[in-house]
């Protein structure tokens, strides 16, 4: 009985040990090694990039954040464009 248990142990620590492992792809191991980006612009970035007028840089980083074509997303930057002018006068 003794023997049973000592290999179902042994047998749980090696199934540990290879669940952990390089060979699993656990996720861990692209971000290590540099491959995963994990950057993502801002809304923030967004206005900057529409008051500095670099309005193409603008529009990409509203198709990153929010997943939209690029036609949907040069409508929103046009409106966030106007909305700044606004405020500024």
């Amino acid at each position: 009985m003794t023997i049973y248990l000592l290999l179902f142990l042994i047998a749980g620590v090696f199934l540990l040990n290879f669940y952990s492992s390089r060979w699993t792809g656990n996720g861990e191991q692209p971000r290590r090694k540099g491959k995963l980006n994990t950057y993502k612009p801002t809304m923030f970035q967004v206005r900057e990039l529409i008051i500095k007028g670099e309005k193409d840089m603008a529009i990409k980083y509203y198709c990153q954040i929010f997943s939209v074509k690029r036609e949907d997303a040069q409508i929103a930057v046009d409106e966030l464009e106007r909305s700044i002018q606004e405020k500024k006068k």
